[in-house]
């Protein structure tokens, strides 16, 4: 195994993936003084979108449901090109820049997660359910998305469930918690 650290997040839409990825990120390089890549294939796919007129200059937390559409479009066509075309550019630039830990916080499809634990990473699948224990589902994107359910049923290395209303502070803290229990685990 090598030193560095690798981890992707699954799961839906406004589960909290992206949450967890800063969390450890805060706790590494503040407790730690690791250093910490987070490689975002949103936002990868903005800047393309920007550079090809698609899309203009906007935060995607501002982004129109049109807008998000966008993004999951240029996604799928490139992975209609190449499969593993996000992942590739992920995992060459974390290996790459050669960062303690590595992060991707939106892992997608099965080949996705598969590029993570090909370089020794880890996938965590990230939940964040109902107050009835159903599964929430984001009201800006289409439920039945390939791209929200290719990874409904397989099997990640670890799970972050949370329930609504969504605790922040709790997913961050069971984020954190299993960043050290991995990092043990990957200096053994």
């Amino acid at each position: 195994m090598s030193e560095q650290i690798i981890i992707g997040f699954s799961g839906r839409a406004r589960h909290g993936k992206t949450e967890c990825t800063m969390a450890i990120k805060e706790y590494a390089e503040k407790c730690e003084c690791r250093t910490v890549g987070i490689y975002d294939v949103g936002a990868m796919i903005l800047q393309m979108c920007i550079k090809q007129n698609r899309l203009p200059q906007v935060n995607r937390v501002d982004m129109t449901k049109e807008q998000l559409q966008v993004l999951i479009d240029v996604g799928k066509e490139m992975r209609k090109v190449d499969e593993n075309y996000w992942v590739n550019r992920v995992v060459e630039q974390a290996l790459e820049d050669k960062f303690d830990v590595a992060m991707c916080p939106n892992l997608r499809m099965p080949q996705e997660c598969a590029a993570i634990r090909n370089v020794g990473g880890y996938v965590v699948r990230v939940n964040s359910l109902n107050a009835d224990g159903s599964m929430y589902i984001s009201p800006d994107r289409d439920p039945n998305d390939p791209t929200e359910t290719a990874l409904q049923f397989w099997a990640a290395d670890f799970y972050l469930t949370v329930v609504d209303p969504p605790d922040a502070t709790l997913l961050k803290a069971q984020a954190v918690t299993l960043y050290k229990y991995i990092r043990g685990r990957h200096q053994c």
